[in-house]
């Protein structure tokens, strides 16, 4: 179980419990006016959860699960949650939901799956089954990056917004597929887990190139492009092993003891 100020995940189905990377995601990404939101990959319910609580009343949530026992969980973490009636569930593969949907989403948000197939993946002989769903929840097994990237090209409004982690080392590809798909980095955080340590995810927020192009500072200096104005970095916890403050700041509607 993990507990929030205002709500409850249970966790105990779920392969992947709620981690950091899905706090700070949820944490940064700010729905603003946002009438509809789509969570790929819901998980426990932790970024729909999140959303709830930050979106207005009037905004609808969907979240998509592929693994039967997460659907299952995040549905009863939806159903005790305050804002029951905000939240809507598919059991369903999301590389097929998505082309039969005719929904379009203010804000999607996606803590997609960290490396790519790799079916010779070693397993422990005792923990397998669960070992296994570990593995596809964090593998690109059933849904790739472009897919994803494509299918959030077609589901997102015109002005809409594109909220993803990713780890660091996957930033190439993003940007070459932001670039492919007309996305416009709009910002990014690189996260690092100390000071002395090299981010290691990266939030991205993604949205139409024009509103890149535009931004909101008038006084910008010519010879430093929007890309550089807009990337910031976040350090999780300090030499002693503590929370930051800045991470405090960053999540402290969220954690109890922020």
């Amino acid at each position: 179980m993990f507990r929030c100020k205002q709500f409850v995940v249970q966790q105990d189905k779920c392969a992947m419990k709620v981690s950091t990377d899905s706090l700070l995601l949820g944490s940064w990404c700010r729905p603003g006016s946002a009438s509809t939101i789509l969570d790929i990959g819901t998980g426990t319910g932790i970024l729909s959860l999140m959303m709830a609580q930050k979106s207005h009343s009037s905004c609808r949530i969907t979240a998509v699960e592929i693994d039967d026992d997460a659907a299952l969980q995040a549905k009863e973490n939806f159903r005790a949650s305050p804002w029951p009636d905000k939240l809507t569930l598919f059991h369903a593969d999301f590389s097929d939901w998505w082309q039969q949907n005719r929904q379009r989403y203010d804000v999607i948000l996606a803590n997609p799956p960290w490396f790519e197939y790799a079916p010779s993946a070693a397993h422990n002989t005792r923990n397998q089954q669960r070992d296994e769903k570990r593995t596809v929840a964090r593998q690109q097994s059933t849904l790739n990056l472009e897919l994803l990237f494509q299918s959030v090209a077609t589901l997102l409004t015109s002005a809409g917004h594109f909220y993803l982690v990713l780890p660091a080392s996957a930033e190439l590809q993003v940007e070459m597929l932001a670039e492919k798909l007309h996305f416009g980095l709009l910002a990014r955080l690189d996260v690092k887990a100390t000071p002395a340590k090299a981010p290691y995810c990266q939030l991205w927020h993604l949205g139409d190139q024009a509103e890149e192009l535009n931004g909101d500072d008038i006084n910008r200096d010519p010879e430093n492009n929007l890309r550089a104005q807009s990337i910031q970095e976040i350090i999780v916890r300090d030499v002693k092993g503590d929370y930051t403050d800045t991470y405090k700041t960053l999540c402290r509607d969220f954690y109890l003891n922020f």
